[in-house]
């Protein structure tokens, strides 16, 4: 059922000036398609990560995703409309959507597997999406290494809107954070400037 074919005809029905839902609902297609093919779900990172917790406070202009089988993934975006513009980037010009496509067997995951989110869009629909707790780890490095104040402020941003939904303990103990000790305290740190407690 979830064939090229489908996946083509569903993607004619969305409207490009509908960014977001344009874009997640890409995902949620070629997700579909995918699992049929018994290749796994791509993991949603980057910017559309922070754009979903975000709820859409934070905007981005293309999707980041790392996927196991990366030729079948690829052959399949260019039949799905997307032409390569430049080594592992897609562009689609009638959705006017742009795809980062990354070996996941060369890039890893920036977090934990077993932590990956499942985000249903609607009953056909859902997409694999990279942790809360790790999209926050994320924007933290990219404040501490880079001096991204904006990244600082959308991880901020996450931590007090899903505070009581977060593993704390993972963050500043047992996961990314604990492998450099800046990062965890930055983290305790933003928790304590936002008035929030992690007891």
């Amino acid at each position: 059922m979830y064939d090229i074919e489908w996946a083509n005809q569903y993607l004619k029905k969305l409207d490009p000036e509908e960014k977001f839902n344009t874009m997640i609902r890409t995902v949620g297609v070629l997700t579909k398609v995918l699992e049929s093919k018994d290749i796994s779900p791509p993991i949603i990172v980057g910017g559309l990560s922070v754009e979903i917790y975000t709820n859409s406070d934070y905007a981005t202009r293309d999707i980041d995703f790392l996927s196991g089988d990366i030729d079948k993934v690829k052959s399949i975006l260019e039949e799905l409309g997307f032409s390569n513009s430049e080594g592992r980037h897609y562009y689609n010009s009638d959705l006017m959507v742009a795809v980062d496509a990354m070996d996941i067997a060369y890039e890893g995951l920036a977090g934990a597997y077993d932590k990956v989110e499942k985000i249903d869009i609607d009953d056909e629909l859902y997409v694999k999406v990279i942790s809360r707790e790790d999209i926050i780890m994320d924007r933290i490095r990219a404040y501490l290494h880079w001096k991204e104040h904006d990244s600082r402020y959308w991880a901020m941003f996450i931590i007090e809107t899903y505070f009581n939904e977060l593993d704390i303990d993972y963050m500043t103990t047992v996961g990314r954070g604990s492998e450099v000790k800046s990062e965890a305290n930055e983290v305790i740190k933003c928790i304590e400037e936002l008035g929030l407690s992690s007891n």
